[in-house]
């Protein structure tokens, strides 16, 4: 990096996002942290982004114009290729950061060099840029993100920042991939360490054009790839789909599936704590989460799965309170006799 580099890149694309896109680049600009550029791709937009982002004269954005539409993952590898900066910082055009995102961002990322990607807790605005009230915290330490990783993604992509590094060690964003974060979340867990600061720095847009809702059925069926794909490299060897579609929430009746899946969960909660070094809050979360997770499958198989119900109780004991309180019909418990 040579010395007339920003120490940050931010790197947002954006395609016919007029409507919120000078909410979302005023709050880069007017972050408390100054040392930065921001790159933004205009990836084919037919709207009126192009003279938006024409009207602005700092000297700190750079633009960058797609002939035609090309997609996040592919605008976002353009931008990352003319990045100069150590770290790289995402943002989105309908979203918004608070002005000490960047600041606090960085200061972590400079006093922790084994961290390589940071992300942070996000509140929700709906789309007229209200706040909704609700506040979404993801799992703070390397491990723990590690952990939640295997069932769900765990860094918020607008809020992240990596070091450009190691993201192009890995080589950037998979253009054909669907949810281009959860993959390179998991390919970046493998050479550096995840983490998550504990404070709210940027506020998440729910509108109906966003792709989580357009393609909502094609992201679910990606993630639960992504999950059968890190399972199975974790066990080095192929673990059926219908488990990982089990665990996740998707509708399952069959008694021989659910109960393979608690097993599971089990088997994977046992090699994780033998493969970590994990501190004793760590260890709780970890058996909290498995014993959660358990409770959820085994009530669907009601007698069934009933020793996984005690399982979950040898887990986290505090769930005995949620059997207790469960109504008999949703255990699924009736009808005993006819088994």
């Amino acid at each position: 990096m040579d010395k007339q580099s920003p120490q940050i890149s931010v790197v947002m694309s954006v395609y016919n996002g007029d409507k919120y896109l000078r909410e979302a680049v005023g709050s880069i600009l007017n972050q408390a942290f100054t040392d930065f550029e921001f790159i933004i791709v205009d990836d084919g937009s037919t709207d009126s982004t192009a003279e938006i982002l024409g009207s602005y004269t700092d000297a700190r954005i750079v633009l960058i114009k797609n002939e035609k539409n090309i997609g996040l993952a592919e605008s976002l590898n353009g931008g990352i290729a003319l990045a100069r900066g150590e770290y790289i910082a995402r943002m989105d055009a309908d979203d918004i950061s608070f002005p000490e995102r960047l600041k606090e961002q960085v200061a972590f990322l400079d006093n922790n060099p084994s961290i390589g990607v940071l992300g942070t807790g996000m509140e929700f605005l709906d789309h007229d840029g209200n706040k909704t009230g609700r506040k979404l915290m993801f799992p703070e330490t390397p491990n723990l993100i590690k952990w939640t990783l295997f069932f769900q993604n765990s860094i918020a992509h607008p809020s992240a920042m990596m070091r450009r590094s190691l993201l192009v060690q890995v080589g950037c964003y998979q253009e054909s991939q669907i949810a281009e974060d959860y993959d390179l979340w998991y390919r970046i867990s493998q050479v550096t360490k995840l983490y998550n600061l504990p404070l709210v720095l940027i506020m998440l847009r729910k509108h109906e054009t966003q792709l989580t809702n357009t393609r909502k059925t094609d992201i679910s069926d990606y993630d639960l790839s992504m999950s059968q794909r890190m399972f199975s490299h974790f066990f080095e060897k192929p673990i059926p789909a219908e488990w990982i579609s089990c665990i996740r929430g998707n509708n399952c009746t069959d008694y021989k599936i659910i109960n393979d899946s608690c097993k599971f969960i089990l088997a994977f909660n046992k090699k994780f704590t033998v493969d970590y070094v994990l501190s004793e809050q760590e260890i709780c979360q970890i058996q909290k989460s498995t014993a959660d997770k358990i409770f959820k499958l085994a009530r669907r198989g009601g007698y069934h799965s009933f020793i996984y119900v005690i399982w979950a109780c040898v887990l986290n004991p505090p769930i005995i309170k949620r059997i207790l309180l469960f109504p008999q019909r949703k255990l699924n418990l009736r009808n005993v006799n006819k088994l």
